[in-house]
């Protein structure tokens, strides 16, 4: 009852490649994760599908995060003849200590806010994505997550969005916009609304090259 998520997707095809996910591994830990597939249509589908597949098999037998990324690298690298690779950011929230371990494959870095901070892109160490390469040690990170707080995560479709003169949204415009509508934060809802607003506003009837995700949490 203390956290709030809400995850919204846009895809720019019929059939998109990005995904995330929210689910109890038990009573005491909630996962919830975003990810971005290479590649459109429907090979990149089929990828995501197995992707989602995988993470979700390991974390819900409550294997270490860490160990959990490198059953689902391994798997997701057997057979890739297609060199298909899956981008992701894995969390899991311990709900009686606050604590948030993750593992970061090669995704973009959320933002996260502090209760009476700004948004500040957080300091993760990214690992090598997942499908290109066996056997790959991958590094739990943590934080914790205090009452306030609140942590946004987003695919690169954000951050690559394309106006009319050819310039991408970015990382800086990404904060920027994050911290214009920081009353807003508390609600999850309205705040990844007003986000999609943002994006398409500066894209300004540019056509959406990429798939759009954001998933959002905060601690009341």
């Amino acid at each position: 009852e203390d956290y709030n998520i809400f995850a919204q997707m846009i895809a720019a095809k019929e059939v998109g490649g990005d995904f995330y996910d929210v689910f109890m591994i038990d009573d005491k830990h909630l996962c919830y994760l975003i990810a971005d597939v290479s590649g459109k249509g429907v090979p990149a589908a089929i990828f995501m599908s197995m992707a989602k597949t995988y993470i979700k098999t390991y974390a819900t037998l409550g294997l270490p995060l860490a160990e959990v990324a490198t059953k689902a690298n391994n798997q997701l690298c057997y057979k890739n003849e297609q060199g298909m690779f899956v981008t992701a950011f894995i969390c899991v929230l311990d709900l009686e200590t606050n604590e948030v371990k993750f593992i970061n494959a090669g995704h973009n870095r959320p933002f996260v806010k502090k209760a009476n901070g700004e948004f500040e892109m957080i300091p993760a160490k990214v690992n090598l994505v997942f499908g290109m390469m066996e056997d790959i040690p991958y590094k739990e990170q943590s934080f914790v997550l205090e009452v306030g707080d609140a942590i946004y995560m987003y695919t690169d479709g954000v951050t690559e969005a394309v106006n009319p003169k050819d310039e991408l949204l970015g990382d800086a415009y990404a904060k920027e916009m994050l911290n214009k509508h920081i009353d807003k934060s508390s609600d999850v809802e309205s705040f990844v609304d007003t986000m999609f607003e943002e994006v398409d506003a500066f894209a300004d009837g540019t056509m959406q090259a990429d798939d759009i995700t954001m998933v959002y949490l905060s601690r009341q």
